[in-house]
């Protein structure tokens, strides 16, 4: 039997019956931060090629097969809605602006969700939260007119990892300095619309989900790290700027709008990489997942 034939067909039997057992509310279970080991899948597959042993490639086809089942269970169990035992808490963090800060970083770390960045605000930061699932934790700190933002989710009820909930983070920032964004997230639809703000570096880690990052004209250079087990990643950027992408997955497919393989470094990059005075580097590492870098 092909490799193929049973990851998806052991793919298609996993997920479809935890999602049954789901919709009928028959089992749940906490699985905590299973997610954060996606990269062990890169390591089985490369074995399995290395090897050439059949029977090391069906397993790992199998082990990869039963991980995506469950990061779709946990995906779909936030989209079944909100429980009724479960109070839903409402949060909202101001960061008071401050014009001897000229650098921002704001590290974001939560589980499954829903989490956005689209506007900008007066202050240095808005974040407005509605959740069932936990409160999060917000602090600060400043040296030398640098500010370190940190937003976790400091309590939660136990067993969320796989049982229907909601987990919305809604944040706006002010587009005068130059920000450092670290998301690090679960099971989670996060979009990032960045085009008006000055960004030095953004970070993602990411287990299951969606990923949209839009990228602007402002700034000299930017840099996009993104490491994501099962993910639909888009990254979209300017067609003036200059964009070079590094994109090291196991079984993803790719699709790099405007760009061309460069043979000697093995990286991606535009016709204007070169001469462009706004240049974004992208770098992203995925288990199975689905990259596109659209030109706009």
């Amino acid at each position: 039997m092909k490799t193929s034939r049973v990851f998806w067909g052991v793919l298609f039997v996993a997920a479809g019956g935890l999602l049954l057992l789901l919709k009928l509310d028959i089992v749940t279970f906490e699985v905590g931060s299973y997610w954060r080991f996606w990269p062990v899948l890169i390591v089985l597959w490369g074995i399995a090629i290395l090897t050439g042993v059949r029977a090391l490639k069906i397993a790992a086809a199998v082990i990869a097969a039963l991980y995506i089942a469950l990061l779709l269970y946990e995906g779909a169990a936030w989209s079944v809605g909100d429980r009724n035992d479960w109070q839903t808490s409402e949060q909202k963090f101001v960061e008071n602006a401050d014009t001897s800060v000229h650098q921002v970083s704001f590290h974001f770390a939560s589980g499954a969700g829903k989490f956005h960045i689209m506007d900008t605000c007066a202050s240095l930061l808005d974040a407005e939260v509605s959740s069932n699932v936990g409160e999060y934790d917000f602090h600060s700190s400043t040296s030398d007119g640098r500010r370190d933002i940190h937003m976790d989710m400091s309590s939660r009820h136990g067993g969320w990892g796989l049982r229907a909930g909601k987990n919305r983070v809604d944040v706006s920032l002010n587009p005068s300095p130059v920000w450092d964004l670290a998301f690090d997230i679960g099971a989670a639809q996060l979009d990032l619309d960045l085009s008006r703000f000055l960004i030095d570096n953004l970070d993602i880690h990411s287990g299951a989900g969606e990923v949209k990052v839009t990228l602007g004209n402002r700034g000299g250079e930017s840099r996009v790290n993104v490491k994501a087990g099962a993910s639909s990643i888009v990254i979209r950027v300017p067609e003036s700027a200059g964009c070079e992408a590094d994109v090291q997955s196991a079984l993803s497919s790719k699709r790099l709008e405007g760009m061309k393989k460069d043979e000697q470094s093995g990286k991606y990059r535009s016709e204007n990489f070169a001469s462009a005075a706004r240049k974004i580097h992208i770098t992203i590492q995925a288990g199975v997942s689905s990259v596109s870098v659209q030109r706009y």
